[in-house]
């Protein structure tokens, strides 16, 4: 049950979250998946993204952005899409923080509930990939996928939505 402190938006967040890495941990486990895992910074910790997958020297940040529909349902396709792309750059740049903070060591160790805190080793992680699960399909994303650039690697971003997410 949620905290009663929390917004309306927090907890469809929460929920949006939840959904993600129930279906992430349907053909990876959870062994594999850390939640909301944090690193420190000069201003406190900072979230790395929704979830992480370590997978040997795979690493797979996601970020997760669920609408708060009820508020929303008069939208056009106009309003939505810019939304949608509003959260998409929001979350490219947290992902673009988080790959940046693992490739510099500022990201020490993750825990989840099944493996406990597990140290990460920048120097044998080689595979970088992101995913952004958007609330609403009216993403300006077909043609090339969004990549970032951290630290000179080249990281490719997969953009789809919580509806689409189960068909990958």
């Amino acid at each position: 049950m949620p905290e009663p402190d929390q917004s309306a938006e927090q907890r469809i967040g929460n929920v949006g979250e939840d959904y993600v890495e129930s279906l992430c941990a349907m053909p990876f486990g959870k062994d594999f998946l850390f939640r909301g895992a944090t690193y420190r910074t000069k201003n406190g910790d900072v979230e790395l993204g929704d979830l992480l997958m370590l997978l040997d020297d795979t690493v797979v940040i996601m970020e997760v952005k669920t609408a708060l529909r009820d508020k929303k349902k008069d939208w056009t396709d106009d309003q939505w899409s810019k939304w949608a792309n509003r959260r998409l750059d929001s979350a490219l740049n947290q992902m673009r923080r988080g790959c940046e903070a693992i490739l510099t060591g500022k990201v020490k160790q993750v825990e989840n509930k099944r493996q406990g805190v597990i140290a990460v080793d920048p120097t044998r992680l080689k595979h970088y990939y992101g995913v952004v699960v958007v609330d609403h399909p009216k993403l300006d994303k077909w043609g090339a996928g969004p990549s970032l650039s951290v630290e000179g690697r080249t990281i490719s971003v997969l953009t789809t939505t919580h509806e689409e997410l189960p068909h990958l």
